[in-house]
């Protein structure tokens, strides 16, 4: 009796044991490179001094940007994973107002958080990736040189869905598990409105007899989708 206590008692040490070789932990540095798009509504009508105004200036967004920052991974069982970032990324995008281009600029913060299926093979591992990515602008900026219309802009914090698909590839070092992912990522607004420009601008204007003149207008830049291709390093540890 006294063996097969000191059994039992012996089991949770030991699957605990085995549990913990199975957790690979990892710390990395990651750059990214892409470009973001925000599509132009169906219907380019808003209220304005009172008034409906069909159209109102506005054609959508698409431009490149880039960044970097940090990655956490945790690794269990060889291919199952979790991943945690935080990237300061530049996205820039344009439009085209009455013959002039517009080019708005969003410096964010990007924190997605992702399960990673892995195929745990040595030396090129795919990766397939499936998660939520919040986006925090820092600081927004528009550029537009017109004597007729001002522009300025603006964006709130907004979610995304998150995918990606890529792949790992281990580097020899002996002593050191180094790898270098790389991946191409698409993360989707789900929560925006293609159809009208509710959140996506606002107008100021002035009466000029029955109609509305347009003074100023404020775009949001917060993007429907984003498209990045990122790589880097990450070190793994038990």
């Amino acid at each position: 009796m006294k063996g097969l206590l000191l059994v039992a008692l012996a089991l949770p040490t030991v699957a605990r044991a085995d549990w913990t070789q199975t957790l690979e932990l990892g710390v990395g540095v990651r750059g990214s490179l892409g470009g973001s798009y925000t599509a132009s509504p169906d219907v380019l009508a808003a209220t304005v001094e009172g008034m409906r105004v069909e159209p109102v200036p506005y054609e959508g967004w698409w431009g490149f940007g880039g960044g970097g920052g940090l990655s956490l991974e945790a690794r269990l069982f060889g291919w199952l994973g979790l991943e945690l970032g935080a990237l300061i990324t530049r996205d820039e995008g344009v439009e085209e107002l009455d013959g002039v281009d517009l080019i708005g600029t969003n410096r964010s913060l990007h924190l997605p958080l992702a399960v990673v299926l892995t195929l745990p093979s040595r030396g090129l591992r795919p990766l397939l990736l499936l998660g939520y990515e919040v986006v925090v602008p820092l600081s927004t900026e528009a550029q537009y040189d017109s004597d007729v219309l001002e522009v300025t802009t603006e964006a709130g914090t907004y979610s995304l869905l998150h995918t990606g698909l890529g792949f790992e590839v281990d580097l020899p070092i002996d002593g050191y598990d180094l790898r270098i992912p790389f991946a191409m990522r698409m993360a989707m607004n789900l929560a925006a409105d293609s159809e009208t420009l509710a959140g996506r601008a606002r107008y100021r204007g002035t009466r000029v007899g029955p109609a509305v003149r347009i003074d100023e207008a404020v775009f949001s830049t917060e993007h429907d989708a984003h498209i990045t291709l990122t790589t880097g390093v990450t070190w793994y540890f038990r």
